[in-house]
């Protein structure tokens, strides 16, 4: 066999090698995040995830009604797994514990009588039932924050299920000045705050239904 030959055998060779790795750690991404991450990836197209598109109106500590748009994203996206398993020599950073399983990000949009509020939202869901979320944080764009007003802060409670995602949300309020309301205006008892004014500690329940 001539040597020009030869190396296309070897060039061929290698080439399917480097495909069948590539198909092989995309293939284990993919199935290692079915397992581990089923709030989030489905083989069934139509499975109803926790990923995706809520909305739904609250009421607010001041009385006011609010429309609540929140996007829960992919921890993973399509492109990114499969930059991910063309890699070469990929940096070996492990598969993520547990706990960095759990974990989800999103956004959030607030519009009410006084404006529109942008948010970060990151939370985790509970290890044992993935319906439940441990906590869910939202983090406020400074750039739309609203004076005197009640900005959400920290939901304690959640569960979803099908088309409904129910939270238990807190509140922070901002000053005229553009400062969140501190321990200043409260009285602390064993390391807790107890607001004199009950309004500020406020724990209001939200209701979203699955959709844009």
């Amino acid at each position: 066999m001539q040597k020009s030959h030869l190396l296309l055998l070897g060039f061929t060779v290698l080439a399917g090698i480097s495909w069948g790795v590539y198909e092989l750690k995309y293939y284990f991404s993919y199935r290692s995040d079915l397992h581990s991450r089923p709030w989030a990836y489905n083989e069934d197209a139509k499975a109803k995830l926790l990923v995706g598109q809520w909305h739904g109106t609250f009421i607010d500590p001041n009385g006011l009604q609010k429309n609540l748009a929140l996007e829960i994203v992919v921890p993973v996206t399509e492109e990114e797994r499969q930059k991910k398993a063309a890699k070469r020599l990929p940096k070996r950073k492990g598969l993520g514990g547990r706990k960095e399983k759990q974990i989800f990000e999103g956004a959030a949009v607030v519009n009410g009588p006084n404006g529109r509020e942008d948010y970060e939202v990151w939370g985790s869901v509970n290890k044992e039932d993935f319906h439940k979320l441990n906590e869910l944080n939202f983090r406020a764009n400074e750039q739309t924050l609203l004076r005197k007003n009640f900005s959400l802060n920290l939901a304690t409670e959640g569960n979803w299920h099908e088309d409904t995602l129910s939270l238990k949300c807190g509140f922070s309020y901002i000053t005229e000045e553009g400062s969140r309301y501190s321990s200043s205006e409260g009285v602390v008892r064993n390391g807790v705050i107890e607001w004199q004014d009950s309004q500020y500690d406020k724990v209001v329940n939200i209701t979203l239904q699955r959709g844009p």
